[in-house]
């Protein structure tokens, strides 16, 4: 799962979506999804 995080992967994320059997755009709704988190420890972080 950590390579879907790795600026360069070594597959398509396509593929990766096949592999895993998981429907196209769920490895996009993931990586916003933990981007939101991010940004939401951050503004925590800040208070």
């Amino acid at each position: 799962m950590d390579e879907i995080f790795l600026p360069k992967a070594r597959f398509p994320i396509e593929r990766f979506n096949e592999r895993s059997e998981c429907p196209k755009g769920s490895v996009k709704s993931i990586l916003s999804n933990a981007g939101i988190k991010l940004k939401e420890k951050k503004e925590e972080k800040k208070d």
